[in-house]
């Protein structure tokens, strides 16, 4: 009788020492069986826990705040600037403003603004000083003050104009004996028509002989007999009328006064350009 409960305590001692063990996880996936399916293991075992997976590390990046705040710009003070060239200061400062004004725009904080507004100011009162000094230097040296070539005051504009336009009709009225126009134009076109009463009068002013040339055997009024040749027109490529060219009478050297309606006072300057003065003599 004592034998039997000896025998009965032991083995409800096992099955709740392995309901315990159990419960307690020391079994892993590899042991999901229970105690009793496992015999060859014996009374006394030790499983070694599964080996743990190592989770891979990630690299975190680093923020833009932080990144931000590691690279500082290089701020260049006015004392430095001073140390520079005149190119390098320049360019300094102007890297300075654009720098000032990108922020402002971009991070409109009250403070960058502030900062880009101060740089604007004195950029402002450099270039008033450099403008300043610039018109007084040209006042003071007649070389480099191309007013006097070419005035701008109404004083001496008006002055100016009227010299030159003395010298324009003088020059004009000896034109004539070097000089001779061919006229290219067509009978449908309406500025052909608006265009020959100016011509026939700077004619008539100046003694200049026109040779009228029909391009569609069309006439005008102030020119009705007119050569209808478009040989002529094909030699100096005339696409477009009204069409003025201006022939030497010994050379026979032609030059393009118009391919277009110009009015008369333009006709008579262009004339005195083209035959009297140089390239670049009136600028």
């Amino acid at each position: 009788m004592k034998y039997n409960i000896s025998i009965f305590v032991v083995i409800s001692s096992l099955g709740f020492c392995a309901s315990l063990y159990s419960q307690s996880g020391v079994l892993d996936s590899r042991n999901t069986d229970n105690f009793f399916n496992n015999r060859q293991e014996g009374y006394f075992w030790y499983l070694d826990p599964m080996p743990e997976k190592k989770q891979k590390e990630v690299k975190k990046e680093p923020s833009l705040k932080k990144s931000l705040s590691k690279k500082k710009p290089k701020v260049t003070t006015l004392k430095k600037l001073k140390n520079l060239s005149a190119e390098r200061e320049l360019k300094e400062f102007q890297r300075r403003l654009e720098s000032a004004k990108a922020r402002a725009i971009m991070r409109p904080t009250r403070q960058n603004i502030r900062v880009y507004l101060y740089l604007q100011k004195e950029a402002m009162a450099k270039a008033s000083i450099f403008a300043d000094q610039w018109r007084r230097v040209v006042w003071q040296t007649p070389q480099l003050n191309y007013s006097l070539k070419r005035p701008t005051t109404n004083a001496a504009l008006h002055t100016y104009k009227d010299n030159r336009l003395k010298q324009v009709v003088d020059v004009s009225k000896a034109i004539g004996k070097e000089y001779g126009i061919y006229f290219f134009f067509k009978g449908s076109c309406p500025y052909c028509h608006r265009f020959a009463p100016s011509l026939k009068l700077y004619q008539k002013n100046h003694g200049l002989k026109v040779l009228p040339i029909s391009l569609d055997g069309g006439v005008l009024p102030d020119y009705p007999n007119p050569k209808v040749d478009t040989r002529v027109a094909r030699m100096l490529n005339v696409t477009r009328v009204p069409a003025v060219y201006l022939v030497h009478l010994k050379t026979g050297k032609k030059v393009a006064v118009t391919l277009g309606l110009i009015s008369y006072a333009e006709l008579q300057n262009r004339v005195y350009i083209l035959t009297k003065t140089r390239p670049g003599q009136e600028f």
